[in-house]
């Protein structure tokens, strides 16, 4: 395993690139999430993809944000032939604003909608409005 392993910190919604040295003699990979410092890998975030060496995680199961993360990389013919990350490493969770993004002209009076993406544990949020170019965020909306 090269990557991650262990010390580093994700944020939900980006893609997260897992790296390992490829073995010739292995055709294809599992790859699993442990979100108990490896003593489960109960989270499959690919059932099999080829052995080349890198994969990119675009959308991480529910239930993946903890701080005590790791992968592990095992042989699809051989389950017993595998490497985990040698440390914990942390997903965090994140939100993404969709609308308004920047740049919008918005008319007092009118009615628009403000929309977001995040991560499944966040349940609530907080909006607030800055009306000095974000330096300060003082307004709740």
């Amino acid at each position: 395993m090269l990557s991650p392993n262990g010390g580093e910190e994700f944020d939900a919604e980006d893609p997260l690139t897992v790296t390992w040295g490829a073995v010739v003699s292995i055709e294809n990979v599992s790859i699993l999430l442990s979100i108990d410092s490896g003593d489960n890998f109960d989270l499959v975030i690919s059932d099999t993809t080829s052995n080349d060496g890198s994969f990119e995680i675009s959308s991480l199961p529910d239930g993946a944000v903890c701080d005590t993360c790791r992968i592990r990389i095992c042989d699809t013919a051989d389950t017993s032939t595998f490497d985990d990350s040698d440390g914990n490493f942390s997903i965090n969770p994140s939100l993404r604003m969709s609308s308004p993004d920047g740049g919008e002209y918005w008319i007092e009076g009118n009615v628009y909608s403000i929309t977001w993406a995040g991560s499944s544990e966040i349940e609530n949020v907080m909006l607030l409005l800055s009306i000095d170019s974000g330096d300060n965020y003082m307004t709740p909306i």
